[in-house]
């Protein structure tokens, strides 16, 4: 149960989290969509809000985002992650100009928002509920794979192969928040998603999850697991913060 200062401070945070968010949303989806005239408006807009958003809360002095050290948890979190989505987008095709524009553009947007929104401010808000780093890691990575079954809607994808998905962004999800938190810098787990959106774009040139059921990609699905499950252990076992949190 939250102090009564506490709750009153979470509470004036997301207010003022939210106005930021509508606001800069209403504001770069105008100046982009209406003047500028640019169709896909919503991928800088979701930088936009993104940099509002981890603004706010640095200036405030609420999170640390961009600390110097452990930068070896870093750079295991972005070649971890490359090596994890080459084991289910494995079928790569060299992509057209024209759908270079967009597999470059989108994992980049997608990746700064998602982290911010996942990460940093899902991390922070869990922190106000409970100091346990396996909850912070873990709860957050369980809610930003849920939140992929938007998918269903946003990109038409089939039930089954969203709930793959769904799996998929918990694995890589509790990779992105052990460096996170390793590291207090989130720029590394912000590059390692550009880099999985952007190899899963390039499987089949489409964010869908294409996944074909033979024994190669069920073999390659187990091995995804065992591999998260190792590197969890691994990172968790090797780094002081997390084993005396």
């Amino acid at each position: 149960m939250l102090k009564p200062e506490k709750k009153d401070s979470i509470v004036v945070t997301l207010i003022c989290l939210m106005l930021i968010y509508v606001g800069l949303s209403l504001i770069s989806g105008f100046i982009f969509q209406v003047i500028l005239k640019i169709n896909n408006f919503y991928i800088p807009s979701k930088i936009i809000v993104s940099i509002g958003i981890l603004f706010y809360l640095t200036y405030t002095k609420k999170v640390t985002i961009f600390k110097n050290g452990n930068f070896k948890y870093g750079l295991y979190t972005i070649l971890m992650t490359v090596l994890l989505t080459l084991l289910l987008n494995f079928q790569i095709q060299i992509p057209t100009l024209n759908h270079l524009n967009s597999l470059l553009l989108l994992p980049i947007s997608s990746g700064i928002f998602e982290e911010t929104i996942f990460r940093v401010l899902g991390i922070y808000i869990i922190g106000y509920f409970s100091s346990n780093l396996y909850l912070k890691i873990y709860l957050s990575s369980i809610i930003f794979g849920i939140a992929h079954l938007l998918n269903i809607i946003s990109l038409r994808q089939d039930l089954f192969q969203t709930i793959i998905q769904v799996g998929y962004a918990i694995g890589l999800g509790t990779i992105f928040a052990i460096s996170y938190i390793s590291t207090k810098n989130i720029a590394f787990a912000m590059i390692a998603h550009v880099l999985s959106d952007f190899i899963s774009g390039l499987n089949g040139l489409s964010f869908k999850t294409n996944i074909v059921f033979n024994f190669t990609s069920v073999s390659f699905i187990l091995l995804f697991i065992m591999v998260v499950i190792i590197l969890n252990y691994g990172f968790i076992k090797n780094n002081p913060k997390l084993t005396n949190g």
